[in-house]
């Protein structure tokens, strides 16, 4: 008996200069991070705390000196401090989908990982807490995520859709805040169940699909011996026009009934097929989608 092969190491994406140019240039989408604490004089310890103005009132004993107004006070005689509330830091989960169909194509896989990445570090570059999800039934949910790092290796090797894991209770919990979800969400699903479950529990959701330029536009090869990935199974299939056309019009119709299942949940979609630039991809389509803002 010999020994199952290893998996092949995948080229570093995390320290990319593309990666680290986009997580400068870019902020992730969502709402501010929601207020915390008590309102009064306190100063923020958390890391990406702030503290947001809210008033003036008359100085009370016991009150942070360091906060007397004096101008104010050297204006009316009167000790007036400044009151402020705390921002806590907003949560940013990235789930990015382990299935093999993910790393069919080393393309695709490289903007995928590459992509996880970004959204990592914009988050962490914005004062967030980010966590990042490998979704796979080979990775046990753990709220507290993976290191960046594991996308520098092989992570492209799970056999169960997403939907297979929300069945099997296999996604992570995660707080409110920012959630985004990379996949090729090429499985079969209802998008409106598989949307409401990706987004359940949190204020912002983006679905993003990485799509290898095959996948997104098959041309027209003749008999082509064609594998699942995640089933490890073959099938002779013809790629003549009739084939090629009724694949496109599925495809199609998987991506509008996303888009229409996002729109209805309050969540973001947007489609990247592998081949430009990362930079180019967030410029051209992801920041005209709503996913991405630019960073001030």
């Amino acid at each position: 008996m010999t020994a199952a092969p290893a998996l092949p190491a995948a080229d570093p994406v995390t320290t990319d200069p593309d990666v680290l140019a986009v997580a400068a240039r870019y902020t992730l989408s969502g709402p501010p991070p929601r207020a915390g604490g008590a309102v009064g004089e306190r100063v923020g310890r958390t890391a990406g705390s702030g503290l947001e103005f809210r008033e003036h009132r008359r100085y009370l004993p016991g009150d942070d000196v360091r906060h007397l107004d004096w101008a104010a006070f050297a204006r009316t005689d009167v000790p007036i401090v400044q009151v402020f509330r705390e921002e806590v830091a907003r949560d940013t989960a990235v789930w990015l989908d382990g299935s093999a169909s993910m790393g069919c194509d080393p393309e695709k896989s490289r903007l995928a990982r590459s992509l996880a990445a970004a959204c990592w570090r914009m988050a962490a570059a914005s004062g967030d807490r980010p966590t990042l999800h490998l979704l796979s039934e080979t990775n046990r949910p753990d709220p507290r995520g993976r290191s960046l790092d594991s996308l520098d290796g092989p992570v492209f090797s799970g056999r169960g859709s997403l939907v297979e894991l929300a069945a099997q209770h296999g996604l992570p919990a995660t707080g409110r805040g920012v959630r985004v979800i990379v996949s090729d969400f090429l499985f079969p699903h209802d998008p409106d169940a598989l949307v409401r479950r990706l987004a359940r529990g949190t204020d912002a959701a983006t679905l993003i699909q990485i799509l290898s330029s095959f996948e997104a536009d098959p041309p027209e090869l003749g008999g082509r011996r064609l594998t699942d990935p995640e089933a490890d199974e073959a099938a002779e299939v013809t790629l003549d026009r009739p084939a090629v056309a009724a694949y496109r019009a599925r495809l199609r119709a998987l991506i509008d009934g996303l888009a229409r299942a996002c729109r209805s949940h309050g969540a973001t979609f947007a489609t990247l097929v592998a081949g430009p630039n990362l930079n180019e991809l967030c410029r051209s389509t992801l920041v005209p989608a709503g996913a991405l803002g630019v960073r001030r």
